[in-house]
This record gives structure tokens, C-alpha cells and sequence, in this order.
């Protein structure tokens, strides 16, 4: 499995406002399987949890319905692993680790 991590630059370029949350039991504009691509990622990051650990947190849609964000969390306070998703080719676009405390210098509850 081939995964790619999106630069800065990249991953802002599919966000388009407003960004929708999708409610519980909503269905994001296309359906693509995530496991084997999220498997591969927690490999190589060398995040500390297992597919089977790890939980979605938020997924939020683009204006325009071009790119789905999927938020998984892995038990570290404000960091997420990113997933973006193109709908349009209803594959995974590439994966970014999104530490909230470092960009916004969030403090930790924990």
C-alpha cells in the first residue's frame, strides 16, 4: 500500500469554507474503504495504536463536496491523523498529522 502525506500547502488547498461536519449516521459524499490506508499510515508514522484502536473522531466535508477530511484520534490529546479523501476519484488523496497544539498553541487537559 502506497501512502502519501500531504505538504502544508497541500492538505489547505482542500479545505474550501464552509466545511461541513457531518452529522452521526451521515453519509460522507463517497464511500472509500480507509482501513488499509490508515493501517499503512499508523505503520509508518509509528503512531502509538493499532487500526483496531484507533476511532474517528470528526469528518468534515468541503464546500462543494470536492474532498472529505476523515479526523481519526489515537488517544494523544489535539493531534489527529488526517485522511483526505478526493471524491471525485473515490480514493484517498494522502494523510496528515494534525498537531492542534503546535498550530494554535493549544495547552494539554491532560
Amino acid at each position: 500500500m502506497s501512502i502519501r502525506e500531504l505538504s502544508e500547502e497541500e492538505f489547505h488547498a482542500t479545505f474550501v469554507s464552509p466545511m461541513r461536519r457531518l452529522g452521526e449516521g451521515e453519509a460522507p459524499p463517497a464511500a472509500v474503504s480507509l482501513s488499509d490506508y490508515a493501517s499503512a499510515t499508523i505503520d509508518a508514522l509509528g503512531l502509538p495504536t493499532t487500526l483496531d484502536e484507533i476511532e474517528v473522531h470528526h469528518v468534515y466535508v468541503a464546500n462543494g463536496d470536492r474532498h472529505t477530511h476523515v479526523l481519526f484520534n489515537f488517544g494523544e490529546s489535539d493531534i489527529y491523523l488526517v485522511l483526505v479523501i478526493d471524491n471525485r476519484a473515490r480514493a484517498v488523496l494522502g494523510h496528515r498529522l494534525l498537531d492542534l497544539q503546535k498550530l494554535y498553541g493549544l495547552k494539554s487537559e491532560a
